[in-house]
Parts: structure tokens; sequence; C-alpha cells
């Protein structure tokens, strides 16, 4: 991990293109906990579709910009409202979870992760990490979390840039 840190400042002191840092955040996440399928995905609660796509480990199928509003649903109640994240970690829990469960299916994801980023009780954004089924264990899940030290400074960077 402590490469990708690296990586991660030299990017931030070559340029202001967040896109470098985030793939850094990957890299991260790829190297300690694993995944299939990775994104990362700001909030603003200000704007008519709060959520946007900064990063994706597959952007032909999620692309990085588009814009979407916040579902009334059980993940919104758990991640952004009660600021917990959420596990889904057979087939069936993302079907009944993801509007998108068969593309996350087709890329041989049977478990998913949503973890909230949240500074002083604001929910910044969220990173989503899938895998094959029950693939998050408690050590996956406590490094995950820990690992979360290193969106914070793309995110915010996200909002002082107004671009990912």
């Amino acid at each position: 991990m402590l490469t990708q840190l690296k990586r991660s400042v030299a990017a931030l002191e070559k340029s202001r293109e967040l896109q470098p840092l985030f793939a850094e955040v990957a890299r991260a996440y790829q190297s300690e906990v694993g995944f299939r399928l990775f994104t990362i995905t700001a909030i603003d609660q200000s704007l008519p579709k709060p959520v946007r796509r900064l990063w994706s480990s597959h952007p032909e199928l999620y692309p990085i910009g588009g814009d979407k509003e916040l579902a009334s649903d059980a993940w919104t109640d758990k991640v952004m409202g009660s600021q917990q994240l959420m596990i889904c970690n057979t087939a069936s829990d993302i079907a009944a979870t993801y509007p998108d469960h068969d593309v996350i299916d087709s890329l041989g994801c049977g478990s998913g992760m949503n973890l909230p980023i949240v500074l002083a009780g604001e929910v910044l954004g969220t990173l989503n990490i899938f895998n094959a089924a029950r693939w998050f264990d408690e050590e996956r899940i406590d490094r995950a979390h820990a690992m979360l030290a290193l969106v914070y400074a793309p995110m915010l960077l996200t909002r002082i840039f107004g671009k990912a």
C-alpha cells in the first residue's frame, strides 16, 4: 500500500487531474481487498441529480461522470441515512438490492459492499466494491473500511476542482 500512497502523492504533485489518484486508490483496494468491479461515487445533496460516478474499473459499463438521482430504498436508508456500510454476500442479495444486478452478475460478481465516505456527519460519496459470492469476510471488511482514508483527499479535491 505504501507504493500506492507514493504514487498518489506524485500524481497530485504533477497535476490537478484526479483520475490517476483514483486509479491509485483502486490499485490499493485491488491489492488489499480484491475486486471484480470497483466504483467511486460523489454525492452532493444540493443537486437535482446528486450522485456522480467519479471512477470505475469498468468505464465501458459504468461510465465516469454520469449523474443520477438517489432512489428511495433500503440501500439509501442504510448507506445514506444511517451512514452504515451495506453488504450483499450472495447473488440473490445483489438481485434484491441493485437494479443493474444483471450487469454485476455478468462480471462474475456474487457479492457487493458499499462504504459511505462520511466527513463530519455528511456522506460525501460511496466506495463500491464487488467480487465473488461471500467474498466479504470480517478481515476484508475491516481492511476496506480502514483504507477509506485514501479516498478523502481525492473526494474533497473533486469538490474543490468541480470535477474528477
